[in-house]
């Protein structure tokens, strides 16, 4: 069974931010070298959804999330196992205050 990846309008904007944050900061190929890769994080979630860990700080949430590591960030989804989809909820920078990620979904 292969599971769709969705990334969610939200995750796509931290996602741009993040990118326009490294492109100020560092240069433009940083920026995009980090977006593949946080994209590139995803794409093995087609096959295995559960590989990554309950996000303990969101676990009285409605929704069981998930996340995956890529450097400094955490990429948050959700899976839905009827329609066979994996929902990326956002993408966090894992240098801020860790209660802000309650805020943000």
């Amino acid at each position: 069974m292969s599971f769709e990846v969705i990334w969610s309008r939200s995750a796509e904007h931290r996602l741009s931010d993040i990118v326009s944050f490294y492109t100020e900061h560092f240069s433009e190929a940083a920026a995009f070298a980090l977006a593949r890769k946080l994209l590139k994080s995803t794409i093995h979630l087609q096959n295995t959804p559960h590989v990554g860990q309950c996000e303990p700080l969101l676990q009285d949430c409605k929704l069981e999330y998930r996340y995956v590591v890529e450097g400094d960030f955490k990429v948050l989804y959700t899976i839905n196992e009827q329609l066979e989809q994996v929902r990326v909820a956002d993408v966090f920078d894992c240098r801020q205050d860790p209660s802000r990620l309650q805020k943000i979904l």
